[in-house]
């Protein structure tokens, strides 16, 4: 798929991240609407020019507005929680060529997304 679909996101959504390496972990981000161009990826890096992508991601633009830690050893806690945040971030979501063709993203909440087709050029 060389030339993959931009994603068209219409309306702020509410996102939590729970990839963080602790399972009590999270980001909580508002997804911001806009138009996201794709990245080729081949393996882990970014595909060159004529190679064939194995995945394709997408970063989106987000505030982040909470954020959560908490770490527990027997007794002892170290907690660190911030919900009075309002900062740019940004998360990446990747999917396989076959999903995007399928009109998915694997993880992307119910946002009014859309992909454009590569070759349908500019919103009007």
């Amino acid at each position: 798929m060389d030339n993959a679909p931009a994603l068209i996101i219409d309306t702020e959504t509410p996102y939590m991240d729970r990839s963080l390496p602790n399972a009590a972990w999270y980001d909580r981000h508002l997804i911001q609407p806009g138009r996201y161009e794709p990245i080729l990826l081949r393996g882990a890096r970014e595909a060159k020019p004529g190679e064939q992508a194995t995945k394709i991601a997408y970063r989106v633009r987000t505030r982040l507005v909470e954020t959560y830690r908490v770490n527990r050893l027997f007794t002892a806690t170290s907690a660190q929680h911030r919900n009075d945040l309002d900062e740019p971030a940004t998360v990446t979501f990747t999917a396989y060529p076959w999903e995007i063709e399928r009109g998915s993203l694997p993880g992307l909440p119910d946002c009014g997304a859309v992909f454009l087709p590569a070759d349908a050029g500019v919103l009007a």
